[in-house]
Formats: structure tokens, sequence, C-alpha cells
């Protein structure tokens, strides 16, 4: 092989010429290529005929693409078919999942409909960018170093191949953005670089390569999303710059590829004064979308929106944000919230005349005929015979596909500075060091080394928390190697800068940044003095392999640089069906918790699946606060799991009480609590506290009590319309931020008589007193009927103390905490010894507390010191799901009684009105939005409202467990509920239990 290849620099169309900056003063007009075969005449008659068969229902759904998370689990299947067929849409957008899912999924879908679906993908690095099980490939900043042009052409073709085995017809590839600002949030490696000719040649060679393999190119995200340091997910990004300017850097590539005949382009949710000064997204602007794009730049092929569910888009207008998309000019809406309301949004808008038939009838027609041509010149379904998973892979990732990944990921490293010391030769036998920064479980470079029997003297890894003295003690041992491989793997941090170039002044150092190529700069001083400088842009295995190939010249081949998703012999060779037993792949529930994140639900989460006692599933995702610089959530962080303390911490603590018969589920509360004797509450007897239909309302502001009256501006905390200056807490909600705290009850310092933490306040012991006498003058709802109240389980929690004469949270621990070994699950972490950087915070600015993190979100358990039988637990996923399988399991624990099995079976049996409740637990029923249609109609659990649920389906013998932190940093984020994550990931983990065990 020849690495020395002379560099070939065709812009396509052979010299396609650079784009001057008068590229849009001319009207132009560019026929894309797909649509100038011989036989296009025959296509519009098909589509014509096609079109006469449907209704203007029917039309509009064509323009709708909504997203859909792969899956081959029936229930799944049948909720995307309901989709597809309430809003007749006309193509998929498939998110994150398993590729055979997919491809299952793709052939049922398609049976069902009417007109073939155009199917779509995000697959701007390859279908690894969306799917597991694929070949992963270089970021496009990688590429961008390749000289042989001709492979980034021949990669084109190749991943047109995979998409066509797939059933994909859009590709959202390439990132045509110039990306001229190096603190881009969003683009970065995505883009070919910061060169606007360079991206052209490299963004028109892999769009070459697509759609001479039949699949359509889309540019993106017009009118280029480089020049900003915003993040259109996120916010509405400006894109500043004169006409001129934008000219020349951000539209030049997309004019280069309207000029080669390429087919799609994406507009971007960005705001550009110089094209549109009305502040519009160019998504929604008519003046970018169809003034400049289409009859200035003369674009005339499909035109898709960004997807509609990002917050660039969430902009005010007269219209929806559907109706003024296509008013704007694009032919297709992608991934918006909710198609059928899409749908409905737009049937109204054309009923009042807003919209034109004639302009959805063009747009119609115009998604047919690329249909036409992408589906193999006919609008007919085809049925496809069903592969078996092996034999799907085995033609999928092919041995020609994985040769090209490993040429392109061998090409791929960017060799920066080579003081004539690479490539090495492997037979020197002089000591070698390697010293990693910030990422142990890298292994891959490693493992290289020794493939080609090179075995290092010394390997080290430091963090950004190293010690300086740690520091110096590597440096002593390093220090002795002929050479040092530093491998960087970390944000900058002087002393790791520091200790770079002190090696660097005592032996050889090769520095190679397994980052973006935007972090260098910051280590040049320390780097003046090392012999060679390389970047990889990524930290995966391919690229520490290729990174090792590259310096001892080992042909990437030899060194499979990229290996088989599925297993070198799975794919190739294994024709064994799945054996019975083998759970199927859980990667659904990555998908959904990541689509989750990226709209925004919650900052981080923790899952966990148990069957039958066996931890099937364990994943964290995202943040702490969902900030760029935040510390990821571990499986290790606690999140405050609010009501899930109801069922999973003080009923069992009830249910021991009642077994050791200290307590009777007939009796009544002054009982045990005399002081509500001649109350009302008083007579509720215990039963009906645990049933929740003890007529107790549901909640009371306890801190109300804490608070000066003469401080209130109206006389009251709260209101309910808009106030100016106030604080708003939920849609129709503000409180006063004037009010002051009684000094009496509430003082900045704590001492012995004010002792209860509240914030940055502390509350006098006392007022635990008042809480039960607010309990007592509250109005009682009619005792029998079911309510869900906190109160009721204050007071449970509250009896449960009288009785036994100790706290919560000791009860806690002895009965449940101590004799199951668990290390996370406690009242109060913060002061039992738990970092405030392993636990999720739940509010950032609380109005009466500030920042919540660590203590208790509940008011209504914090005025009790945090320790409460409503609120107050916080908890790993993988310890609460402990408990949980403690209580499917009858109160036994890994061979240990922790409580009676009978007492266990009496209160998850005993259920209250309606079959709402069990004793304590929530409990599964018809219509109930909280537990997926495939649970069992006896599945029993609790959610929270911080953004927890656990639930148990005795049938199946499962435990599922989410905790996330969705109240941070505002509880007015409701998007959890609005997209049913926590029932969609349940639903998912029964699929996959179900494919093999039902």
């Amino acid at each position: 092989m020849n690495w020395q290849r002379i560099t070939v620099l065709w812009a396509l169309a052979l010299a396609l010429p650079w784009i001057p900056s008068t590229i849009c003063a001319q009207r132009v007009s560019y026929r894309p290529n797909m649509l100038t075969s011989g036989s296009i005449d025959s296509g519009e008659k098909e589509v014509e005929g096609v079109i006469r068969t449907l209704s203007l229902e029917e039309q509009i759904g064509q323009l709708i693409i909504p997203i859909i998370y792969p899956s081959s689990g029936a229930s799944q299947i049948a909720a995307a078919q309901q989709t597809i067929k309430r809003c007749h849409a006309g193509g998929i957008l498939f998110q994150k999942g398993e590729a055979y899912d997919q491809w299952l999924m793709t052939q049922n879908l398609n049976s069902s409909s009417k007109i073939p679906l155009l199917i779509t993908a995000d697959a701007e690095w390859g279908l690894a960018m969306r799917l597991a099980n694929t070949i992963r490939y270089p970021r496009n900043k990688a590429l961008a170093n390749i000289s042989d042009i001709e492979l980034i052409t021949r990669y084109g073709r190749s991943m047109a191949k995979q998409c066509q085995i797939m059933g994909i017809q859009v590709n959202f590839a390439p990132v045509v953005d110039v990306n001229n600002n190096p603190k881009n949030p969003v683009i970065g490696t995505r883009s070919f670089g910061d060169n606007p000719r360079n991206v052209t040649d490299y963004s028109l060679a892999y769009a070459r390569g697509l759609e001479e393999g039949g699949v359509l190119s889309v540019a993106k995200h017009f009118p280029g999303h480089g020049n900003t340091t915003l993040d259109s997910h996120k916010t509405l990004p400006t894109i500043t710059g004169s006409r001129s300017v934008l000219e020349k850097i951000e539209l030049a590539p997309f004019a280069s590829y309207f000029k080669a005949g390429f087919g799609g382009v994406m507009i971007g949710h960005l705001n550009v004064p110089a094209l549109d000064k009305s502040g519009t997204p160019a998504s929604m602007s008519y003046a970018i979308t169809t003034e400049l794009l289409q009859k200035e730049m003369g674009f005339s092929g499909l035109i898709f929106t960004d997807g509609m569910q990002m917050q660039g888009m969430q902009q005010k207008g007269g219209y929806p944000i559907s109706v003024r998309a296509l008013l704007a000019g694009n032919d297709l809406l992608l991934g918006p919230i909710d198609p059928i309301k899409v749908h409905s949004e737009i049937l109204t808008a054309v009923q009042q005349g807003i919209l034109s038939k004639k302009l959805i009838e063009q747009r119609c027609r115009k998604v047919l005929l690329y249909k036409w041509i992408l589906m193999g010149q006919s609008l007919a379904n085809t049925k496809k015979n069903i592969l078996s998973r092996d034999d799907f892979y085995a033609k999928l990732n092919t041995p020609e596909a994985l040769n090209l990944a490993d040429e392109l990921w061998y090409e791929s490293i960017d060799i920066q500075k080579n003081d004539k010391i690479l490539p090495q030769d492997r037979k020197n036998s002089s000591p070698i060091g390697i010293l990693d920064l910030n990422e142990s479980g890298k292994r891959a470079f490693v493992e290289a080394l020794k493939t080609i029997g090179i075995t290092p003297k010394e390997h080290y890894t430091l963090s950004k928390q190293t010690s300086r003295e740690k520091c110096q003690v590597v440096f002593q041992a390093l220090k002795s190697c002929s050479l040092v491989y530093v491998n960087c793997y970390t944000d900058y941090n002087a002393d790791l800068a520091q200790l770079v170039e002190q090696l660097s002044n005592e032996t050889d150092v090769v520095f190679t940044l397994f980052a973006s190529d935007y972090q260098l700069p910051k280590w040049t001083n320390s780097l003046k003095r090392a012999k060679a400088i390389a970047i990889a842009y990524e930290s995966n295995d391919e690229a520490l392999r290729a990174v090792a190939a590259r310096f001892y010249n080992i042909e990437p081949q030899d060194l499979e640089i990229c290996r088989p998703p599925k297993g070198k012999m799975e794919v190739k060779k294994n024709k064994s069906p799945e054996k019975k037993g083998s759970y199927r792949t859980f990667a659904a529930l990555d998908s959904i918790a990541e689509a989750a994140l990226s709209q925004k639900a919650f900052p981080g989460c923790q899952i966990v699946v148990l069957h039958r006692g066996k931890t099937l599933y364990n994943k964290a995702f995202g943040t702490l606060d969902g900030s760029t610089n935040s510390p990821r959530v571990t499986e290790k962080t606690l999140f405050d799991i609010a009501s899930v303390t109801k069922a999973f911490g003080t009923t069992p603590i009830i249910m021991d009480l009642v077994a050791k018969k200290k307590l009777k589920l007939s009796e009544r509360v002054d009982t045990h609590l005399p002081e509500l004797a001649n109350t009302p509450v008083g007579a509720i007897n215990i039963k009906d506290l645990l049933l929740h239909q003890a007529g107790l309302i549901p909640t009371i502001n306890f801190y109300l009590a804490l608070m000066e009256p003469s401080s209130l501006s109206n006389g009251s905390y709260f209101s309910y319309r808009y106030q100016p200056q106030w604080t708003q807490i939920d849609e129709n909600v503000w409180v006063d931020p004037n009010f002051r705290w009684r000094k009496e009850l509430v003082q900045d310092h704590e001492d012995s008589n004010f002792s209860l933490h509240f914030g940055r306040s502390f509350i006098n012991k006392t007022f635990r007193e008042s809480v039960l006498q607010q309990i007592a003058q509250s109005p009682l709802r009619s005792i029998g009927s079911y309510t869900y109240s906190d109160v009721s389980f204050i007071l449970l929690g509250m009896i449960a103390e009288r009785v036994s004469k100790q706290p919560l949270n000791e009860l806690l621990r002895q009965l449940i905490v101590q004799p199951m070994h668990l290390k996370s699950y406690t009242y109060n972490p913060l002061e039992h010894g738990v970092n405030m950087r392993d636990i999720a915070p739940t509010q950032a600015a609380c109005p009466l507390r500030g920042l919540v993190r660590g203590t208790v979100d509940d008011e209504s358990a914090a005025v009790l010191g945090g320790i409460a039988g409503n609120a107050g637990i916080f908890a790993t996923a993988s310890d609460l799901a402990q408990v949980a399988e403690m209580i499917r399991c009858q109160g036994t624990f890994k061979g240990k009684r922790i409580l009676p099995d009978r007492i266990v079976r009496l209160f998850i049996n005993t259920l209250g009105r309606g079959n709402k409740r069990a004793l304590g637990f929530d409990h599964n029923r018809s219509g109930y939005g909280q537990i997926p249609s495939n649970a069992s109609v006896n599945t029993y659990g609790h959610t929270g409202f911080t953004g927890c649920a656990v639930w148990i389906d005795p049938s199946r013998e499962l435990v599922y467990v989410f905790l996330s932190n969705r109240t941070y940093p505002s509880r007015m984020n409701k998007k959890l509920n609005t997209l049913q994550v926590r029932p969609k990931l349940m639903e998912a983990a029964i699929d996959a239990i179900d494919s093999q065990y039902k």
C-alpha cells in the first residue's frame, strides 16, 4: 500500500469553480442530478396517478416526518403504526437504537403503509452515530486530514450501500457548515473545518458518493451554523457578519453543492440579521428559505427543516411553527414534537385559507417524485425477505466496508509535528513509557502495542485532580524511558501541562490529543520540546488503534483498527439461533433516555432493570446539572427519590411495626398521636392513611407559617396571575420574592434551638409541633374516597417515630440499610459523609432556599429537618432496586429475612377504592399513564416528584427503577411527563424480557 499518495483535488464535477463573493448576485436555477434521468417522465406520471388517490389529509401527511425509536417489540411497533396512521406520515426519522431492530421495524411499518415511507437517518459519521452494532467512522474534522479525497467519495458509496441495506433513502449529511468559531458548542468536529474551500471539497466528495449509491444527501445547516457560540438545540443562535462575508464563508460551500446538482438541504434554526432583519429563524423565514435559497441560489431539491423539537424553532408568531415553516418554503417537517397536532394545525390552516391546497399538492408531488427515484423508480410497496440477525449483520458490516473504515481511520490521524521520530521501529528494544491523562479505561492503545510486540516499561494514568506530589513521582519513573507516549483525553490542566513539559526536557515525548483540535493551543507552551504532536479528535478504540498503527507504520488491516461490531465470528460465520434465556438488546432504553436528554427532560438519570434478581441493565445518562462543564451522572450518583420514600421507606417501616404488633391497621391516629384527640384527623385509621383515602388534603405549605405576614406585598405569598417582579414557579403561579422569615422561628445560623436545616437558614426545632397542629386544623374531604396526600404519610412517619421512640432515619437504617448492606440509601446524605459532588441537584434557585442539593427537595419534609414519611430519602438506582427486589421477594434479601412474607403479601394485595392503591404502594389500573400497557395488571410501586419511578411487575419477576432530577434547574420543566419517558422505558424493558421469557 502506498501511503504517500499524490493529493487528488477534483472538486466533484471536476473542477467546479470556486464560488466568488457574488454567488447570489444573479438568479440561477440548478436541476438536481436525480431528476435528470431519462425515465423521470415515467415517475412523474406515476406520481400524478398516486396524487389523485390521496385525500387532502393524506397529502399533508406526506410532508411530516415524525421521530420513531427503533424497536422490534410488538407494542412499540403498534404504537409507531398508530402515530403514522393518525398523521398519515410520509416518512420517519429513526433515533438511537439497534440496527437490526430498526430494519425489522421498517419492514413492519412499510407493510401497513399505503405509500412506502421515506426512511431518513442522521448518519453524519456513519450509522454508528445513531445505531448500535454498525461500523464507526471518523468525524468530519478528522476526515479532512485525508489527502486522497477519492477516499471520501468511496466512503460515501460505502455508506450508501449500508443505508440501502437498512432501507434508508435519505442521509442528513454532509455537514456543510464552516466551523469558523472555535467555541461553537454543537458543530465542532462535525464540520470539515474552518476553511470554506476544504469544507466544499470534502462535503461534495461525500455527497457524490452517497448519491451515486442511490441515497439522497442533505447539506446542512443552511445558511451556515458555524459562527456562533450557541446551540440551536437549546436556544436561537445569531449568525453575525455582513452579506458579503456570509457569501464568502458560510454560503460558499452550499452554493457549490447546489451547482454540483445534489438533491437535499436542511434549514437551520438560525437568526441571520444580514439575510432577514426580522429575527425570524431561517427555518421559518421566507426571505431565507424561498428568496435566498431557491430564487437567488437556484436550489430546487428537497428542503427539510432541522428538528422541530429544537428550542431554536420554538419562537412565537402568528401561526404555529409548522404552518410558518411551510409558508417559508420547506418541503418536509422533520421531527415535530407532536406530529398528530402538527397535521391538525396544517389542515386547519388550509381550511382557513392560510395555506392553499395547491401549495400542499405541489409539495406532496415533489416528495412523491423523490420517493419514486429513491425507491427504485416505483411507489409500490415491495415485501422483503426477513433476514436472521446474523445474516443481516453479515450483509451490513462487510469486510470491504471494514477495510475502508480501517483506511479512513489510519489516514485521519493528524501528525502536526514530527522531529524524525515517527514512525518508530517496532524492533527497537529501548524502554517505552505511557502516560494517560484522565482516561484510565482506555486500553486499546496499549493492547495494540502489545499486539505488535511492544510492552511498555511504565504506564501511568493521571487525572486533573492528581496532586503535584503524585505528578513528581510519575515524572521520576517516566524520565528513565527513552520514549514516552503522552495520550491526552482531558481538558488543559496547568499541573499536567507542567509535567509534560518536564518530561519533554528529559526524554523524547510524543503527545497525542484524543479530543477536538480546538483544545491543542492551550497545550502549546508545554509542547515546545515534544518530538511529535498528533491529533486523533476522538478517544474511541478505533482512534487509539489508528494512532498505534501510524506510529509504527503498521498496515491498518493488519491491526484491525475497525473491528466487526457484532464480533468477527458472529458476523461472518455464526448462524446459530439465540439461545433461550439470552436477553435481547436493551438498546431501546439507551435510545429513549438519550432522546429525553436531548429534549431537556432532565439533566441526568439512572436506570436499573432486574429480572429474577439479576441485573440486566444498569446505566447512567447525562450530567448532574445539564451544563457542558458539569460532571457526568454515574451509577454511584445519589438522587432525591421524593415520594418514592413513601413506598420504599415509610411503608416497610410500617410493615415492620405491624408485624411486631406495635401497630394495627385498624387503629386510629390519635391512639399514637394523642395531641390529635378530639379532632377529625385523630379519628382516621392507619389503613386509610396508607390507601390515601383518609380525606386529607394533598399537601400543606407548612413554611408559610414561618413567614412574617407584614413582609408579603399583597398579603399572600402566592399569586395565580402575573405580578411584575415576582418569581414564576409554575405555569400560572408566581411568588413574592420580598418575603421575610419570622425571626423567632428562622435564623441564619445553627444552634441548639435552631437545628432544622432549611436552605441557608435554620428553623426552630419547636416548629415540628406547629406542623402537627396545622395538620389537625386542615379540612377533611370525604373519608373513603381516593385523594393522594403527602399529609397522610407525614402522619405515618410521625406515628412510626412515636411507636418506636426512634427517628425515621434510624428506623430505616436498622430495618433496611444495615441488614441489606446498602451504601447509598439514606436521609440527609450530607450529614452522613456523602460528598455534595456525588448528589444530583434538584433546584437551581428555589425561591425559599436557593440551590437545593443534598437536602430534600420537598418543602414539607424540609421543614421537618429532611426526615419525613412523605419524602427525604436519597439513593442510587442500584440500592433502590435492591429494596424493591426485597419487597418483590416478599421480604427476603439474599436469603435473609427482612420482613415477614405474610405482611408483605397483605400490604401489596390489599387494594383501596377503585383499585388505585395498595397499602403504601401505587397500583396498576385501567388508563393509568405512569405504567405501560404491556405491564401486568398487578404491577405496583411508586413515582416521585423529582422525576423517579419504581415499578415491580410480579408476574414477570421484574423490577424497574428510574431516577432523575427533572426539577433542575426549575420545577417548571414538565417534559418528563409529556414525553412519557418513564413508562416508555419500562415498556422497552418488558419487551426485551418478553422476547425470551413470555
